[in-house]
C-alpha cells in the first residue's frame, strides 16, 4: 500500500483512532466504502498484515517449571535441608544411628513432595480466563464485501469492514456505528451497566467519554437487544475493549504477592530458621568448650559431666544439627494442607467454591471487599418497583405490583400500555427467561405477575402499526385494531409523553389535563428519579381511521401514569454488608453504572451513610496519579462509571494501602480486578466464564451473603491455624529445650531421633488436624479485621512460652525423678520414659486449644468429643509402638532395662505429671473468664 495507508496503519493499530471523529472523517481514515464495503483482496491484505480478529491465549508454564517454582517455598527448603543432611551423613555415622536418620530423611522428603505436588496441581488448574474470552465472541458476522452481503467467520474481520447488526446478534468486533435504527445493546458484561444502551450513530463524543457513554460505538462480545444498525470495524482482537481486558488479565497480577497465609508462614519460618541456627551456633561453641574441658579439666574446673560424644565426631555434629532444626514445624505443612482441604469442601457445601486451598484463609483476613453492583449487589434484572396513576401522585405515594393486584381494575389501562407497547417475548425454551430489551421484559413480568400477561393481551388484538423508539423522540408507539376502531399505546420518557397529553386518566374517569396536573406529575417524577429509578410515562389514545404510513399517533393522548423500575438490590445483601462492617471489613462498590444509581444503591444497602455522598467517577480517577488515588480510596466507598482499567487501579490502590482485598464481580469487565485482588470472588450462576476463570472463589448461589459466610469460616480457619502453630511451637520448643539441657548437662540423649520424629508425626499430627477443624466460631465476626495481624504476635509468643515451659517442667520432672529417685541410668530406658511423658504432655495440651476461655470439661459440642477421640487414638498408637513385639523395636524397647520399664510407681509418675500444662491452662482460663465477667458487669452498670 501507499504512504497514505502507512499513516492509516499507525492511527489504527498503534495510536488508535481518535474517538471524537465525525463519521465522514472516520470513513476517510480507514479507507472503506459504506455501500460496497472492502474488496476481498483488500480484506485479505489487511488480515495478513495485522492478524486475525481473535484473542489468542498465552502459553502457560510447563508443568515441570511450575513444579520447580514450588521448591522456592521457604518451609520446603528448610525441610529439604534437614533430609539432605540426614542422607549425606549416613555413610559416616555409627551403624546404630543410621536407621534413625534414614527414616527421618525419607519421611521429611515425603512431606515436602506431597506439599509440592498439591501446589502444582492447583497452579495447573488456575489459568482458564483467557480460554473463556475466546468463547465469548460470536462465531460469524454479517458483512458487506464486494458490494454483497456475506456471512464470514468473526476471526476474518478486519478494520474497515462494514458489519450489519440486528436484534439478538453478538457484536463481532469494536464498531464505529454508521447507521442506527432504534438500536439498543446490552453492555452489562463489559461496563457493568444494567440497562441496555441506546445507540446513536449521529452523535460525536468527547475523547475522554467513559466507555458506557460512547453511544456511537458498539463493542465486541456485547449483545444487540433491540433494533438494528450498521457499523464500521474500528478495532479487532486485542485492540478491542474486550481484548484490552485480555491484555490486563495477562499483565495484571503477574508478580502477585504470596497469599497472606503463605507469607505469614514464610515469615514464621524465617524467624524459626534464625533461632534454630543461632541455637546451632551456640551448641557448637558449647561443644568446643566441653571438648577442651574434657582435655583440660584442671584448667576449666567445671563441675559438670561432659557429654558422651564430642563435637569433633560426625554423629555428634549431625545430632547437634538435628536438635537445632527440630524447631522447624514438620507437622505444620501436612496439618495445614489437610485442614484447608477439609475447609474447602465445607465451604463448597455453603455455596463458596474455592479454587485454591490458601484462599480459605485469605478471605478470612480480608479488610476490604470491593464489589461490583450489577449482578452482585443487585439481581441484574430490571424489575418494576413503583407504579402510580394520577390519584397516587396526588397522595404522593406509589403502589408496588402486589398492591396493584388488589386494585387491578383501576390500573388496567396503565397495564395495557405496558403489555401492548412492548416487543419482548417469553423464551419458549425457558419460561423464566425473556428475549428482547430488559426494560420491556420487566413490563412483561409485571403483567404476568398480576395475571395480565401476553396470552391475555397480545392475542386479543392485532397490531397494525408501530412507531419504533428513537433517541430523538424518546418514546415508542404501537397501534392495534379493536372492535370499536383503533387504539394506540405509547411509552417512553415521562417528560416527552406528558407534553403530548391533552387528557388524563383518574380514578373517576378521563378528564382534561391542566398545567397544575403536569407540574404535580413532574414534581413526583423528580422524586422517583432521585431514588435512581428509571421512570417511564404511559399514554394511550383511540381513533376510528385506519393508520397510514408515516402518520403521527403521538398527539392528543391520555396520560395513564408512571412506571418506575430498577435493577433491585438483593434483599439479603443489607444484612451481609452490616455483618461485614461489624467485623471491621470495609465494603466498597465499584460499578460501571451511573453515579446517581450507584449512590442510591449504596445508601439503600448501608454501604455508606445517608449523609455521605462521596463518589469517584472513572473520569475523575483517570485524572489522578497512583499516589493520589491511593489517598482518595481511604475515604471513598462508591466508584461509578468506571472502566475495567479503573477497577484494576482501585484494587491496586487498596493493596498499596496494605489492605487485604476481596473483589467480587460477574462481568468480563471485572476480570482484571478479580485477578489482581488478594482473592477474586465471581458469581457462579450469572457470572461470565471470563470472570469465573479469573476468580479464586465462585459463589454458587450468586449471593453476597455467602461472602460473609466465607469470611466467617476463613476467620475460624485463621484462628485454628494460629492455634496449630502455637501448639506445634510450644511442643517443639519444649522438646528442643529439654534435649539441649539434659544432653549437655547429664551427657544422656533423653530421646533419640526416631522418637523425636514420631512425636511430630504420630502424637502431634492427628490432634493438630482436629484443632484445625474446630468449627466453633466463638464470635469471630465480632473481632475487627486487622490488616497487620501476624501469626506469631506477642500474645501467641507468650502463650508458646508458657506452654513450652509447662511441658519442659513436666518432662524434666520425669527425667530427674527417674534419674535420681529410681536410679534409671540406662539410656534406652530413659528414652522410653521421656518419650511417653513428652507424648502425653503434648496430647493433653492439645485439648486446651479448643477454646481460649472455656474449660476442657465444658460442653463445647462435637469438637471436644472429636479431639478426645483423636487423643485416645494417638495414645493407643503410642502404647502399641511401645508394647507390641516387633513394632516396639522402632522406639528402642529391645534395649531397655526390663525391671525398670514395668515399675508401677514410675508409670504413675509418667501418667500424672503430664497434667501440669493442663492445670496451668485451666487456671489461666478461669482468670480470663472472671476478668471478662467483671468487664461485662461494669459495662452493664
Amino acid at each position: 500500500m501507499g504512504s497514505k495507508e502507512q499513516v492509516i496503519t499507525k492511527n489504527i493499530y498503534l495510536d488508535e483512532i481518535k474517538k471524537n471523529l465525525t463519521i465522514d472523517k472516520y470513513i476517510d481514515q480507514v479507507q472503506t466504502n459504506t455501500k460496497n464495503g472492502l474488496t476481498a483482496i483488500d480484506a485479505k491484505e489487511r488480515s495478513l498484515k495485522y492478524g486475525e480478529n481473535e484473542i489468542k491465549k498465552n502459553k502457560g508454564n510447563a508443568w515441570y517449571k511450575i513444579l520447580f517454582l514450588q521448591f522456592k517455598d521457604l518451609l520446603n527448603i528448610m525441610l529439604s535441608i534437614i533430609a539432605i543432611v540426614d542422607f549425606i551423613c549416613l555413610d559416616f555415622l555409627p551403624e546404630e544411628n543410621r536407621l534413625d536418620h534414614l527414616i527421618q530423611g525419607i519421611v521429611i522428603f515425603v512431606i515436602v513432595f506431597v506439599n509440592i505436588g498439591l501446589a502444582t496441581l492447583q497452579e495447573l488448574k488456575a489459568e482458564k480466563a483467557l480460554e473463556a474470552l475466546q468463547k465469548s465472541s460470536s462465531p460469524v458476522a454479517k458483512v458487506i464485501r464486494d458490494g454483497k452481503q456475506q456471512i464470514i467467520a468473526t476471526k476474518d474481520l478486519v478494520v474497515g469492514d462494514i458489519v450489519l447488526l440486528e436484534e439478538g446478534c453478538i457484536v463481532p468486533a469494536d464498531l464505529r456505528l454508521y447507521e442506527t435504527n432504534s438500536l439498543k445493546i446490552d453492555e452489562s458484561a463489559l461496563t457493568g451497566e444494567s440497562l441496555s444502551v441506546e445507540k446513536d450513530a449521529t452523535k460525536n463524543i468527547d475523547e475522554k467519554t467513559a466507555l458506557g457513554d460512547r453511544v456511537n460505538y458498539a463493542f465486541s462480545s456485547t449483545i444487540v437487544t433491540y433494533g438494528s444498525g450498521i457499523g464500521i470495524v474500528c478495532a479487532i482482537g486485542l485492540k478491542t475493549e474486550i481484548g484490552k481486558i485480555a491484555v490486563l488479565l495477562r499483565t495484571s497480577n503477574k508478580n502477585k504477592d504470596l497469599p497472606p497465609l503463605k507469607k505469614k508462614i514464610n515469615n514464621l519460618t524465617k524467624i524459626l530458621t534464625i533461632f534454630a541456627f543461632s541455637l546451632l551456633a551456640l551448641m557448637i561453641v558449647l561443644n568446643i568448650v566441653l571438648y577442651f574441658a574434657h582435655i583440660y579439666p584442671d584448667f576449666f574446673n567445671l563441675g559438670i559431666i561432659p557429654p558422651y560424644k564430642f563435637w569433633v565426631e560426625l554423629d555428634t555434629i549431625v545430632a547437634t544439627v538435628a536438635l537445632a532444626i527440630s524447631l522447624v514445624p514438620v507437622a505444620l505443612p501436612v496439618t495445614t494442607t489437610v485442614v484447608l482441604s477439609v475447609s474447602v469442601s465445607k465451604m463448597a457445601k455453603k455455596n463458596a467454591l474455592c479454587k485454591e486451598l490458601t484462599i480459605v484463609e485469605t478471605i478470612g483476613n480480608a479488610t476490604v471487599i470491593c464489589t461490583d453492583k450489577t449482578g452482585t449487589l443487585t439481581l441484574n434484572k430490571m424489575t418494576v418497583t413503583d407504579i402510580c396513576d394520577y390519584d397516587d401522585i396526588v397522595k404522593e405515594a406509589t403502589k408496588n405490583p402486589s398492591q396493584m393486584l388488589k386494585e387491578f381494575r383501576r390500573y388496567k389501562h396503565l397495564l395495557a400500555v405496558c403489555m401492548f407497547c412492548n416487543n419482548a417475548e417469553i423464551d419458549s425454551n425457558d419460561k423464566s427467561k425473556f428475549i428482547g430489551d430488559p426494560t420491556e421484559a420487566a413490563l412483561i413480568v409485571l403483567g404476568e405477575n398480576v395475571d395480565f400477561g401476553i396470552n391475555k393481551t397480545r392475542n386479543k388484538y392485532k397490531r397494525v402499526y408501530e412507531q419504533p423508539f428513537d433517541s430523538d423522540r424518546k418514546r415508542m408507539t404501537t397501534v392495534y385494531k379493536t372492535k370499536r376502531g383503533y387504539i394506540s399505546f405509547t411509552k417512553g420518557s415521562a417528560e416527552s409523553i406528558l407534553e403530548l397529553c391533552s387528557m388524563i386518566q383518574t380514578k373517576t374517569g378521563v378528564r382534561k389535563i391542566t398545567q397544575k396536573d403536569k407540574n404535580l406529575i413532574k414534581t413526583y417524577l423528580d422524586k422517583l428519579s432521585s431514588k435512581a429509578l428509571r421512570v417511564l410515562g404511559m399514554a394511550s389514545s383511540e381513533f376510528k381511521d385506519a393508520p397510514k404510513k408515516d402518520s403521527n399517533y403521538e398527539t392528543s393522548m391520555t396520560f395513564m401514569g408512571l412506571v418506575g423500575m430498577i435493577d433491585p438490590p438483593r434483599p439479603e445483601v443489607f444484612g451481609a454488608v452490616k455483618s461485614c462492617h461489624d467485623a471491621g471489613v470495609r465494603v466498597a462498590m465499584i460499578t460501571g453504572d451511573h453515579q446517581i444509581t450507584a449512590l442510591a444503591i449504596a445508601h439503600n444497602l448501608g454501604i455508606v451513610e445517608e449523609n455521605d455522598n462521596t463518589t469517584l467517577t472513572g473520569i475523575q480517577i483517570d485524572s489522578l496519579n497512583d499516589e493520589q488515588l491511593q489517598v482518595a480510596v481511604k475515604s471513598c466507598s462508591v466508584y461509578a462509571r468506571v472502566s475495567p482499567d479503573n477497577k484494576l487501579r482501585i484494587v491496586k490502590a487498596f493493596k498499596n494501602n496494605n489492605e487485604i482485598v476481596g473483589m467480587t464481580g460477574d462481568g468480563t469487565n471485572d476480570a482484571p480486578a478479580l485477578k489482581e485482588a488478594n482473592v477474586g470472588i465471581a458469581m457462579g450462576i450469572s457470572g461470565t466464564d471470563v470472570a469465573k476463570g479469573a476468580a479464586g472463589i465462585l459463589l454458587l448461589d450468586d449471593n453476597f451473603t455467602t461472602i460473609k459466610t466465607a469470611i466467617n469460616d476463613g476467620r475460624i480457619i485463621t484462628r485454628n491455624i494460629r492455634n496449630v502453630i502455637s501448639f506445634i511451637l510450644s511442643t517443639n520448643l519444649a522438646t528442643a529445650l529439654f534435649i539441649f539441657i539434659f544432653t549437655y548437662v547429664f551427657g544422656i540423649n533423653p530421646i533419640n531421633i526416631t522418637q523425636r520424629l514420631l512425636l511430630d508425626l504420630v502424637t502431634d499430627t492427628l490432634p493438630c488436624i482436629f484443632i484445625g477443624l474446630n468449627a466453633n466460631d466463638f464470635g469471630v465476626m465480632k473481632d475487627k479485621a486487622n490488616k497487620n495481624a501476624k501469626l506469631l504476635d506477642k500474645s501467641l509468643l507468650v502463650e508458646v512460652l508458657i506452654n513450652s515451659l509447662a511441658i519442659f517442667v513436666t518432662v524434666s520432672s520425669v527425667f530427674l525423678i527417674s534419674y535420681f529417685g529410681f536410679n534409671v541410668k540406662n539410656e534406652s530406658t530413659m528414652n522410653i520414659f521421656c518419650f511417653i511423658s513428652l507424648s502425653l504432655s503434648r496430647l493433653l495440651l492439645s485439648l486446651t486449644y479448643v477454646s481460649k476461655k472455656e474449660s476442657v470439661f465444658s460442653n463445647q459440642g462435637k469438637i471436644y468429643s472429636s479431639l478426645w477421640l483423636a487423643c485416645s487414638i494417638s495414645i493407643l498408637l503410642l502404647f502399641a509402638m511401645i508394647f507390641i513385639p516387633g513394632l516396639n523395636i522402632i522406639v528402642g524397647m529391645d534395649k531397655v532395662d526390663k525391671k525398670l520399664i514395668y515399675n508401677p510407681y514410675i508409670w504413675l509418675l509418667i501418667v500424672l505429671l503430664p497434667l501440669i500444662p493442663n492445670v496451668i491452662n485451666e487456671i489461666k482460663k478461669n482468670i480470663m473468664r472472671k476478668s471478662s465477667a467483671n468487664k461485662t458487669i461494669q459495662v452493664a452498670v
